[in-house]
């Protein structure tokens, strides 16, 4: 993946709102630990790769079924609407090189193709550990300082309703997403 070459990141309704009903971009942009303990990652996707934003949506709302169809599998009922159930709302875009120009102490930073559930398109922005040392807290600050630099290289959002979601529009359209777009 170049630089320039754009790559979108979900937004999935409820994971990235905090419980007072307001969007986090700190949750929108969190990295997950891995099982390895020494790399943190994020899901997105290539936009080149969905080809157009109505890939992007597509590749979304299949990411928002998945999770439900876990749901599922784990609690044997269906997930309740606007609580339980994911429910894709759009998408936000960044560079790939936007990624890479993180200044780290303590992690490098790539952009990794990992297929997932089918979904060539599929990447993830990896932080491994480069250096040994350092204290917990000053590898968590490195952690924080990615998810602003991020945040300020955001465009978006893009906003999509999925046609299963239509009964819940106006709810979903209700949530703020914040605006952001780079100079």
């Amino acid at each position: 993946m170049f630089d320039g070459d754009l790559v979108c990141r979900a937004v999935h309704y409820p994971k990235f709102i905090t419980p007072a009903g307001i969007f986090d971009e700190e949750l929108l942009l969190k990295f997950d630990s891995q099982p390895d303990g020494t790399t943190y990652a994020m899901s997105v996707a290539s936009k080149f790769l969905c080809r157009n934003s109505e890939g992007v949506h597509g590749y979304g709302a299949i990411a928002a079924t998945s999770k439900n169809e876990r749901f599922r599998e784990r609690h044997n009922r269906d997930p309740e609407p606007l609580t339980e159930e994911v429910h894709y709302l759009g998408f936000y875009e960044f560079t790939a090189g936007a990624a890479r120009a993180i200044p780290m102490t303590h992690y490098s930073v790539s952009c990794v193709w990992k297929p997932e559930a089918g979904q060539d398109v599929h990447f993830q922005i990896e932080m491994r550990q480069t250096v040994a040392n350092g204290t917990k807290a000053q590898r968590r600050n490195d952690r924080r300082a990615a998810i602003g630099v991020l945040f300020a290289n955001l465009y978006g959002p893009m906003r999509h309703i999925c046609p299963q979601d239509e009964q819940h529009r106006d709810a979903l359209e209700a949530i703020d997403l914040p605006t952001c777009a780079v100079a």
